[in-house]
């Protein structure tokens, strides 16, 4: 085989720099980074936020872990087995955005378009139960227990 291949002409061979799909020079494997996901969703919590989206395509390699960037502030690394995050130590009345980039062994990918504008805000809180009032603060009294009947 390698005595026919000494019979082809170099003008017929065809160089191609393959070198961008390389992980390293000593590795065998090749890929991108991952691709944008289409705009995740978010919800509002109290000082929080939960943001959802559709993994990207992976550039051939696994996703490792995902990062939800909040705008103005807030940001939280997931793994890349998720499709859902919560970002705490929101500010409570501040409207936030997020974006979400995938990370392979390749690298990262570009962020995601943002996603819907939210809002964090605090629950309010109700106490179930009896409410004390004056009238129910007095003592009760036992009632003593009848004796049994006498033997006959």
């Amino acid at each position: 085989m390698i005595d026919d291949l000494k019979s082809v002409p170099v003008s017929a061979f065809e160089a191609i720099d393959e070198s961008s799909l390389m992980v390293s020079a000593n590795s065998a494997q090749a890929g991108t980074a991952p691709g944008a996901a289409a705009a995740p969703a978010a919800a509002a919590g109290d000082s929080a936020a939960i943001v959802t989206w559709t993994p990207p395509s992976n550039g051939g390699q696994p996703i490792l872990s995902y990062t939800v960037t909040g705008s103005p502030s807030g940001q939280v690394v997931v793994g890349g087995g998720s499709t859902f995050a919560v970002v705490y130590g929101l500010t409570n009345g501040v409207s936030y955005t997020f974006t979400v980039s995938a990370t392979n062994v390749i690298g990262t990918g570009p962020p995601s378009p943002a996603s819907n504008a939210v809002v964090p805000k605090a629950r309010i809180v109700f106490q179930s139960g009896p409410v004390a009032s004056p009238s129910s603060r007095a003592i009760s009294q036992s009632t003593p227990r009848a004796s049994p009947p006498p033997p006959r």
